[in-house]
């Protein structure tokens, strides 16, 4: 298969996706952190996304999203537009990064696939957040350093940035793999780092600077104490996404991956590029993803044990996830030896992830999957009740998607729905509660219009109505 025909087959694949995740866009409903971010940065005024700095505000994202509503209405799919346009062109970066850095097809095919089909990867193709779109300006920020495009390169990495401020340890990983790896004088290698970091500040800073300039370190709240439970998250959320068992989906198969195969990946990964360095510099700038992963695990080891910032949460750790997949592939075609092992064990990751496959739900906010189902229950059941008479009492958890939707669908019946902690048993015509005590529903009365077990969702009322499934 020659290059042209190659790469329409890959945009054929990348438009095929992109169609499953606008299926998935328009109708799941919307999440918490989604909810959240609209209520607080994008349903008043510009200014609010320049007001106090939040980790949920991916800037750049909220740009867009913003746009993207007053272009087109507010709905689950123009919230999540950004992301699914990002998408699309994360899956086309991939394939031409993996183009010039891996030269065997089939390692180049089992990569592509396994990382066109990764949950969280998918999710946030998807999902009103900054990380997917980060990580597709990265894709493209190593494409064209690798291709000595430094002013390109860093450009987008400026916009990585601006979409998602995780990608400070990947863009740091980017910098100095270029200035350790490219085959010029020391001299030149400074200039072109420069040219990288020049426009990538200036290009964050003119996003971001309005936002940022209010951060304080408890600002970012998202993370972990423990670097093994990290990584622990960011296989298990790989591997059992859809929380069904299959070809590694056991509890042991996560912890034989964890403890024992990839630690030997990464070392695998160092000596083929040890290796590859040795025999010929001049192919340094190959090895950027492999570098670049080093350099940002060192990085974000180094500001946990010197300023504390937390390790990463799965989301907050898909660079990484990201790196490793794009470096192991590139350490499997520099050793042709060992290729067909590491092809079969890339098979078996891509098949797993197939298995994972869902459409009714994000990973990370399967308790929040039914909410627009509850929405939909409880405007049927208001529908001929007075403008604003309609009060109902939320869960934390429920608060901002069930206000989104009130705002969504303009449903006059409902007053505003704020949040009360403790949650309100009392006082209201609905209730929308999640993980409360079961006894204290009863003792107050609340007559339960539908439950759901697997989300712990419960829809309940205090007045005469008929019960809606």
């Amino acid at each position: 298969m020659n290059f042209r025909t190659e790469r329409a087959a890959a945009i054929a694949f990348a438009l095929a996706r992109l169609l499953f995740c606008v299926y998935r866009a328009a109708e799941q409903s919307i999440t918490i952190d989604e909810a959240y971010t609209y209520e607080r940065f994008l349903s008043g005024g510009w200014g609010a996304i320049y007001g106090k700095y939040d980790a949920n505000n991916h800037v750049l994202y909220s740009i867009l999203a913003k746009l993207s509503i007053q272009t087109f209405g507010l709905s689950e799919f123009a919230l999540r537009l950004p992301s699914l346009i990002a998408g699309f062109f994360l899956v086309v970066g991939i394939f031409e990064l993996l183009r010039i850095a891996v030269c065997s097809p089939a390692v180049r095919w089992v990569a592509f696939t396994a990382l066109s089909l990764h949950p969280l990867l998918l999710d946030f193709s998807i999902a009103a957040r900054g990380y997917g779109m980060a990580l597709a300006f990265l894709v493209w920020s190593i494409y064209f350093a690798m291709r000595r495009g430094y002013l390109a390169s860093g450009s987008l990495l400026g916009l990585a940035l601006s979409a998602n401020l995780t990608m400070v340890f990947p863009a740091a990983g980017v910098f100095g793999a270029v200035l350790l790896l490219n085959p010029v004088p020391w001299q030149e290698r400074v200039r072109n780092a420069a040219v990288m970091a020049a426009p990538a500040e200036t290009i964050f800073w003119a996003i971001c600077f309005g936002a940022v300039r209010t951060a304080e370190a408890r600002d970012f709240y998202a993370g972990l104490e423990s670097l093994r439970d990290s990584i622990g998250r960011l296989i298990e959320t790989s591997f059992a996404a859809a929380r069904r068992g299959a070809l590694l989906g056991g509890e042991s198969m996560r912890h034989l991956f964890q403890f024992a195969m990839l630690p030997v990946l990464l070392i695998f990964m160092a000596g083929a590029a040890a290796s590859a360095l040795f025999k010929n510099r001049k192919e340094g700038l190959r090895l950027v993803p492999i570098a670049a992963l080093a350099l940002a695990s060192a990085a974000t080891l180094a500001a946990h044990g010197i300023f504390g910032v937390l390790y990463p949460v799965d989301r907050t750790g898909l660079y990484l996830v990201l790196l490793f997949a794009l470096g192991w592939a590139i350490a499997a075609d520099l050793v042709p030896k060992l290729r067909a092992a590491n092809l079969a064990l890339g098979c078996i990751v891509a098949l797993q992830f197939v298995t994972q496959l869902h459409g009714g739900y994000f990973t990370l906010w399967r308790d929040g999957s039914r909410i627009k189902d509850a929405a939909l229950a409880l405007r049927s059941v208001s529908a001929r009740r007075p403008a604003g008479s309609v009060r109902i009492s939320t869960s934390w958890y429920h608060q901002a998607a069930m206000e989104f939707y009130r705002q969504r669908w303009n449903v006059v019946q409902w007053a505003p729905i704020v949040r009360n902690e403790p949650t309100q048993f009392t006082g209201h015509d609905f209730y929308v509660l999640k993980g409360e005590d079961p006894q204290r529903i009863k003792d107050a009365g609340i007559r339960i219009l539908f439950r759901d077990a697997r989300t712990g969702l419960v829809v309940g009322m205090n007045w005469p109505a008929e019960p809606r499934p």
